[in-house]
C-alpha cells in the first residue's frame, strides 16, 4: 500500500497541482499523504529496499512531491495553522523513518542540530514520539542531546511526558541533564509525575533528580501527581524524599490538589505522612 500511495503522490501532473486545488477529506491525496509514513514502517526489508528509489525521490526538497505531500500531511495533524518549516530530516524523523534519516545523515545532515518551524530538533521529536531506533541514530551522529526547544523543552522531558522508558535510559546514557528546566512541565520528573510513568519516574529519581524542585504552575512532582490522582508515583515521590507540606503551585500543596480532584485513596495516603490540613 505505501508503494501505491507513494506512486500516486509522485505523479508528475499531481506534482504540478496546489495541493488546497486537489485535496479534500476523503480523497486519495489525502489517504496518500497521511497514510504511506505508516504503511511503510510495516514493510519488510525486502519491500523496503525494492521502494527505496520512490522514499528518497519522496524526501527529495526540490521536487513539488515533497511539498504536495508534506502540506497535506501536516494538515492531516493540524488543519487550523499553517505547516511550520520543515527540512526533509525533521520530517523523516518527525515520523519516524530511520532508514531515510540515515540516508538524509549521510549527506552531511547538517540540520541535525537545527530547529524547525515548531522550535524543536530532530532529537526531541523522536523522543516524543518514540522513535528509539531514530534517537540512538541522531545521537549517534551527533545530535546535540540537551538542545532546549519546543513544547517539551528538551529531549528528555518529552520521552519522559510520553512515558517511552527505553529513550528515556538512553538519553541519561548519553548525558541528558537530569533536572533540565524549561518545558511545558518545568522539568522532566514532573512531567513524567503528571502523566502517570511511574517506569520513568524511577528511572529519574536513581539518575539524581530533584524531587521538591518546583514550578509556579504545577507546584512539585507530588503536587502533580496527587492532582492526576497517580498514587503508586505519589509513593514513590514520598518514599524518595518528597517533603508532604511543600507549598507552591496553583494549588498549595499536594493535599490540596489531591482533595481538589476527590482523591480520597491519596488523601488518605497524605495524611498518614504528615500532610497539615
Amino acid at each position: 500500500m505505501a508503494v501505491i500511495c507513494l506512486r500516486y503522490l509522485l505523479m508528475e501532473d499531481l506534482e504540478n497541482e496546489k495541493y488546497y486545488s486537489r485535496s479534500n477529506n476523503g480523497s486519495f491525496l489525502d489517504y496518500s499523504a497521511s497514510y504511506w509514513p505508516d504503511h511503510r514502517r510495516r514493510m519488510s526489508v525486502a519491500q523496503d529496499q525494492k521502494a527505496t528509489n520512490q522514499i528518497r525521490q519522496m524526501y527529495d526538497m526540490s521536487r513539488n512531491g515533497f511539498s504536495l505531500w508534506y502540506h497535506v500531511f501536516w494538515r492531516s495533524i493540524d488543519r487550523w495553522n499553517f505547516p511550520p518549516s520543515m527540512t526533509a530530516l525533521h520530517l523523516a524523523s518527525f515520523i519516524g523513518h530511520e532508514r531515510e534519516v540515515e540516508f538524509l545523515l549521510s549527506l552531511g545532515g547538517k540540520d541535525i542540530n537545527s530547529i524547525d518551524g515548531t522550535a524543536s530538533y530532530p532529537i526531541i521529536s523522536d523522543s516524543q514520539n518514540g522513535y528509539e531506533k531514530v534517537v540512538q541514530l541522531l545521537l549517534e551522529k551527533g545530535a546535540e542531546v540537551n538542545a532546549q526547544g519546543g513544547e517539551y523543552g528538551n529531549a528528555l522531558q518529552a520521552a519522559s511526558s510520553k512515558g517511552h522508558d527505553r529513550i528515556v535510559q538512553l538519553l541519561l546514557e548519553k548525558g541528558a541533564e537530569v533536572n533540565a528546566q524549561g518545558g511545558k512541565y518545568g522539568n522532566p520528573l514532573r512531567a513524567a509525575s503528571f502523566e502517570g510513568h511511574d517506569m520513568v519516574v524511577q528511572l529519574l529519581l536513581e539518575k539524581g533528580a530533584e524531587v521538591n524542585a518546583q514550578d509556579a504552575r504545577y507546584g512539585s512532582s507530588l503536587q502533580s501527581a496527587s492532582y492526576e490522582g497517580n498514587d503508586k508515583i505519589v509513593h514513590l515521590l514520598l518514599k524518595n524524599g518528597a517533603e508532604v507540606n511543600a507549598q507552591g503551585g496553583q494549588y498549595g500543596n499536594a493535599l490540596q490538589a489531591a482533595s481538589s480532584e476527590g482523591h480520597d485513596n491519596i488523601v488518605l495516603l497524605l495524611l498518614e505522612k504528615g500532610a497539615e490540613v
